[in-house]
């Protein structure tokens, strides 16, 4: 009764134990599993990209803009000066007219030879020419030539041609702006209505630049006329400079058109490069959904590692996410396969002893049946709590805290306290260590798993050591990782036995002791610990010269940690 209630007992810490069972471990210590593909990329490129089409339409306005500036300086002095030649032209011509007929008489205020010299001057109707005599008095105007006698109406023309497009100006909102003084007309009939008159006078050239209504040009010239070494008068040239804002409103239109055009098309492929990014992340939503739903069986999800951007990057992650899911499953079914195979061993043995016991009468018997129970009940009670061991695993793995381990150190207390164990024995079996080249043996890790997979391997190694036999422990390092090598001088591994001691349940011991005396997880558990350190560990056998096997090899390879 004691057995099967036992048996029972034993059965229920199987059955609590295996679905907690996490398969392979992913911690902090797995710096790269090899399941992830590594690629060089800009990890803004996508940033950039999108910002940088936004951005071409905004720096070529400002482009644009500041070149319309200098253009609209270098026009405006270039038009200044033909203006300021053209006024010269005109006095030099007013002078020979002039001096011919000695005809510059203030006292006649409509001087009808200055009005005959101005109609034939010229035609354009952008421009106004007047005329002073020395004392400020105006002689003549261009605007009042076809309209003699009229002062009322002197000048309108001209405001006219001011305020023509007022109208549609106003709807204009890209029109040219100029940050310059309001043109001072007010006065047909006063000097000071005219700029430059009086500088003139005094016998200097007055070149400036006016506005009309803050969105016209007007130049504006005023030079002395000199006859005889004398100022007779002063003309006074002004001009609508039409031309000039025309070219100007033409070139910032231009600017504007060009700039729409391309925000047009930045958008646009704003817009193709949204539905390039939205369009493979719904692929990758879909297929996440699919595995979350269970609807396929090993579901892949899109291989997007070629994008090179953080996309890219995101199908690389989930890509190996999922592949250490189905791993992860797999190792579950694969454990659940291996747990069950091993616990009907034993519990078939008992099965047949306790069919059998009541049939016996023989006390000698009974007692050996007794006993086989009794082996098979600590057998399954060992295999329980290994399995319960391995499958919390993974999570005490996850939570162990990540240190700097100095593995010399550490192998130096592991050997000391094997030597004093087994002199405490009377055993003559001993752990040497050494260390080639006293390099730096600093791991990032966890000291109590390493110290595990060390007691692990040694364990092993004395159980096949000769009584007299050394266990070797050899440190070195190469290049970027530390390599600790555990020798023993047994009789060696068998050749296809290599991979198949670090499989779940699988014992291959010596002679000398007893059946079930071990679970056969030890090994594989080590193996899990140094792979969830980004390391490896293989076994093999030692040869002499003669190529002989005289023991045992495990190799432990773990990254080195550089401290600055």
């Amino acid at each position: 009764m004691d057995s099967d209630t036992n048996t029972k007992s034993l059965l229920h810490k199987v059955s609590t134990s295996i679905p907690s069972y996490a398969g392979l471990a992913l911690t902090r210590f797995n710096l790269d599993s090899g399941l992830r593909k590594r690629r060089s990329y800009n990890p803004a490129r996508m940033i950039f990209t999108v910002s940088g089409v936004n951005l071409i339409p905004v720096i070529l306005l400002v482009f644009g803009l500041i070149l319309l500036g200098q253009y609209r300086t270098n026009l405006i002095t270039s038009q200044l000066e033909l203006l300021h030649t053209q006024s010269e032209l005109y006095v030099t011509i007013l002078k020979n007219r002039l001096y011919e007929s000695n005809n510059l008489d203030s006292s006649d205020p409509m001087n009808t030879a200055v009005q005959s010299i101005f109609k034939n001057l010229d035609k354009d109707v952008t421009k106004r020419l007047v005329m002073f005599d020395q004392s400020g008095a105006v002689l003549a105007d261009s605007l009042r030539v076809d309209n003699f006698g009229t002062d009322a109406d002197a000048g309108r023309v001209w405001l006219d041609l001011i305020t023509e497009n007022l109208l549609s100006n106003f709807f204009n909102v890209f029109k040219i702006e100029y940050d310059l003084p309001e043109y001072p007309y007010t006065d047909p009939q006063n000097a000071t209505s005219f700029p430059g008159v009086e500088t003139a006078l005094k016998g200097k050239v007055n070149l400036s630049v006016w506005s009309a209504n803050g969105s016209r040009l007007v130049f504006s010239s005023a030079l002395p006329i000199i006859i005889n070494g004398e100022i007779a008068g002063v003309l006074s040239v002004s001009k609508l400079a039409t031309e000039v804002d025309q070219t100007l409103q033409n070139l910032k239109n231009d600017i504007f058109r060009i700039f729409f055009i391309i925000l047009f098309i930045s958008l646009s492929v704003s817009l193709l490069l949204v539905s390039t990014i939205t369009t493979p992340l719904r692929r990758l939503a879909k297929a996440a959904e699919t595995i979350r739903t269970g609807q396929g069986k090993e579901t892949e999800i899109p291989d997007m590692s070629n994008r090179g951007d953080e996309i890219g990057e995101l199908s690389i992650a989930l890509r190996s996410l999922v592949h250490a899911l189905w791993e992860r499953m797999r190792s579950i079914e694969s454990f659940a396969a291996d747990v069950s195979h091993e616990l009907k061993n034993p519990i078939t043995s008992m099965r047949s002893a306790l069919e059998t016991l009541p049939f016996v009468n023989s006390e000698e018997d009974r007692q050996q049946l007794i006993n086989i129970l009794q082996n098979d009940v600590t057998r399954l009670d060992r295999l329980v709590t290994d399995i319960s061991r391995a499958s919390r695993l993974d999570a005490e793995l996850a939570r162990d805290e990540g240190q700097i381990i100095d593995i010399g150190g550490l192998l130096e207390e592991v050997a000391e306290s094997y030597n004093l164990r087994l002199d405490n024995n009377q055993e003559e079996k001993t752990v040497r260590l050494r260390n080639k080249g006293n390099m730096p043996t600093d791991v990032a890790g966890s000291p109590e798993r390493l110290v595990q997979v060390f007691n692990n391997i040694i364990d092993n190694a004395l159980s096949f050591s000769p009584d007299d036999g050394i266990i070797s422990i050899i440190i070195e390092t190469k290049y970027n990782d530390l390599f600790i090598t555990i020798e023993d001088q047994g009789p060696g591994l068998n050749t296809e036995d290599a991979e198949k001691i670090f499989q779940r349940f699988y014992t291959s011991r010596p002679e000398h002791e007893g059946f079930g005396q071990h679970s056969g997880l030890g090994l594989s558990i080590s193996r899990q610990i140094i792979e969830a350190h980004s390391g490896s560990l293989t076994a093999g056998n030692k040869y002499d010269e003669n190529k002989k096997i005289t023991g045992a090899r495990f190799v432990i390879r773990l990254p080195l940690t550089h401290i600055d």
